[in-house]
């Protein structure tokens, strides 16, 4: 049996089917339905109009881009980091945007 690590489409799936997401992890492809694949367009399509709306609302030095996610990156304390990911052996998870919101946490004075 294959292993691969968790990612965000199969916690996704385990959310809907536990068993989906185990055949997922055990390396079997699924087929998207008629109703996933315009979904997913439409899904891709908000996410790139959103990512436009702040990357021009912001100034260059307030967010970061295609960045693995770190806690050395996240004490910088960057208002916006976009297309992240967060891996490690196991996990991983792709975020399409974190926001800085102030507040106080062990990592800086924000979360």
């Amino acid at each position: 049996m294959t292993t691969k690590k968790i990612s965000r489409d199969v916690l996704a799936d385990y959310l809907n089917c536990k068993y989906k997401a185990h055949l997922k992890m055990a390396g079997q492809r699924d087929t998207p339905s008629q109703y996933e694949t315009p979904l997913s367009d439409i899904t891709q399509g908000l996410t790139e109009r959103v990512t436009e709306k702040i990357l021009a609302q912001t100034e260059n030095g307030e967010f970061l881009r295609h960045q693995p996610l770190t806690r050395h990156l996240l004490k910088q304390g960057t208002l916006y980091i976009l297309d992240a990911t967060a891996e490690d052996n196991d996990l991983s998870l792709h975020f399409d945007g974190l926001k800085r919101i102030d507040g106080s946490l062990n990592i800086g004075v924000f979360y």
